[in-house]
């Protein structure tokens, strides 16, 4: 349904009016004159048709794209580990909080997203276990008062997608692995139901 060019124009209309003028001066569409005389126009402006004339000789400006959602997988425990084991596109962000558990995540058949992937721990004892893909670059960081960061990966080139893991905890450590042979169930494996432990340093 078109507007009704008598409807009354806003101040926040006007000034939208006025700063479309100035970038279609930048880009060379308007001369001093010509931007002057509409900036003056657009300020006066009463009604909204008033403001459509402005712009009925050029072109329409593009809106900028939308920013698009993060996706996100948030888990929140008192006492409790989470065992998860990705397929598809992987999650944008991974935020995972405990009082007492670890987490043990695998995204080795996952595909990472093109914005790689973050992967946020914060628990006062637990620790994580965090298998990824081959081919990944890995970048950790964070603080932990009784245990470190284990990282047995094997680097990737430049450009590739990006696993990032941030890892607070008073007391756990941190393992990041590739993929080790055929895949299983990682709650088969006895050091990831939960704790794992801080890895060897």
């Amino acid at each position: 349904m078109s507007t009704d060019p008598e409807l009354r124009a806003s101040d926040a209309e006007r000034r939208r009016a006025a700063e479309s003028m100035r970038t279609h001066y930048l880009d060379g569409r308007l001369t001093q004159d010509d931007f002057d005389e509409r900036v003056e126009r657009a300020l006066s402006a009463r009604t909204k048709g008033e403001l459509a004339e402005l712009t009925r000789d050029l072109p329409q400006e593009a809106s900028p794209p939308p920013v698009p959602q993060r996706r996100r997988k948030v888990s929140v425990h008192v006492i409790g580990g989470l065992a998860r084991d990705e397929r598809g596109v992987a999650q944008d962000e991974y935020l995972f909080v405990t009082g007492i558990g670890g987490l043990d995540l695998d995204l080795s058949g996952a595909q990472i997203p093109p914005g790689g992937v973050d992967v946020k721990v914060w628990s006062v004892i637990g620790g994580v276990a965090l298998t990824v893909p081959e081919g990944v670059t890995v970048e950790h960081s964070g603080f932990s008062l009784l245990g470190g960061i284990d990282d047995s990966t094997r680097g990737a080139a430049a450009g590739s997608p990006t696993v990032r893991l941030t890892f607070y905890s008073l007391i756990g450590g941190a393992a990041v692995e590739p993929p080790r042979g055929p895949r299983r169930r990682r709650l088969s494996r006895p050091r990831h139901r939960g704790l794992p432990p801080p890895p060897r340093l």
